[in-house]
């Protein structure tokens, strides 16, 4: 038991000396096993690495980000070389971390993975499943610093984490106490494909992978693989390239290319409102100005009519006036004998306007 402490503080120990980053290479190995590193990507690197007591320790995070500085994809690394002394004291640390310390995604049958398989006797493990970032990032596990350096990687480049991602764990302890652990992880927001397309894409994926990590470090205890869509002739390439391709992931050009095109459909956007806003108001000013000339017209018509009711009242008693004083007149003319009744008759009809 103290053995095993001692161990496990070792471990601890290696992962504090050494942190840092490194300039990215096109290729990442572990002992045989060579996993490319998509050249389109920008890729960063944290490490810690320590070899004491005859025991070297390797642990390494790996991010592949766009010209946005979006996460990708990213590659995990642990690895406990053949080490000189407490071999199998090792391995079975390792195991015990693999089965139940590394909680979240413990290498055993769950209902919510999407692909599980064990050898229990050379203990070879495959794990695929979705990735909580908020849950799996903060989850307590028996070997903190493994998620600790995923971690690192995030919050010293300021990386956006993605809420979902998609991951597979290849875990591989020998007998000689050997350890492998590889995990990768891709962002599923880049995607926006079929779901469950993409899933079984992913599957497809992680088991090739898996098949050439199995050949790369040549174990004879392999996983028998049964998926049923996984063939096994088809290549790594090809399978990333369904990934890619066909479940359209947007690489860095188209997004770049819709995220300009998005900024100027909102700047488009900005100027429509503001000159409909500009059209609106001065409509609204133009409707009043109309309305207060048109009130104007209708206010001085109703004075012009006013004004010619009353000139016409007096003209008509004007009018009367006159024919009353020609009536009179007449009379007068009449009586005198200056006018015959013939002649006052018709004058007076001359001055009523019969």
């Amino acid at each position: 038991m103290k053995l095993k402490k001692n161990i496990k503080f070792l471990l601890i120990l290696s992962t504090i000396l050494l942190f840092g980053k490194l300039a990215i290479a096109d290729e990442v190995k572990i002992n045989k096993y060579k996993i490319e590193l998509d050249p389109k990507y920008k890729w960063l690197k944290n490490y810690s690495s320590m070899t004491d007591q005859g025991v070297t320790l390797r642990i390494e995070a790996y991010g592949a980000l766009d010209n946005n500085n979006t996460i990708i994809q990213t590659l995990e690394i642990f690895e406990v070389k053949r080490p000189d002394r407490y071999g199998s004291d090792i391995r079975d640390y390792m195991v015990s971390i693999a089965k139940s310390g590394n909680k979240g995604g413990e290498c055993k049958n769950k209902s919510e993975y999407y692909y599980f398989e064990v050898n229990e006797r050379g203990f070879n493990c495959l794990v695929v499943r979705s990735f909580d970032s908020k849950v799996d990032l903060n989850i307590n596990t028996d070997f903190p610093e493994m998620r600790k350096n995923l971690k690192a990687l995030f919050n010293k480049n300021n990386i956006k984490i993605p809420k979902k991602m998609l991951r597979s764990d290849h875990i591989i302890a020998k007998s000689t106490g050997s350890t492998y652990w590889i995990s990768f992880m891709i962002n599923t927001e880049v995607f926006n494909g079929d779901e469950k397309n993409l899933i079984n894409n992913w599957i497809n994926l992680s088991l090739k992978r898996h098949k050439n990590f199995e050949e790369g470090i040549k174990i004879k205890r392999k996983l028998s693989l049964n998926y049923e869509s996984f063939d096994e002739k088809i290549t790594l390439e090809e399978l990333k390239k369904n990934l890619n391709e066909d479940k359209n992931l947007l690489d860095v050009s188209n997004l770049n290319k819709i995220l300009e095109e998005e900024k100027k459909l909102k700047i488009e956007k900005e100027k429509l409102k503001t000159k409909t806003l500009k059209l609106k108001k001065q409509k609204e000013l133009e409707l009043k100005k109309q309305k207060e000339l048109e009130l104007k017209k209708q206010k001085e018509l109703e004075l012009k009519k006013k004004k010619e009711k009353k000139n016409k009242l007096k003209n008509q008693n004007l009018n009367k006036g006159t024919i009353v004083d020609q009536l009179k007149e007449l009379t007068e003319l009449y009586e005198s004998g200056a006018l015959t009744k013939e002649q006052f008759e018709a004058a007076k009809k001359i001055v009523l306007g019969k």
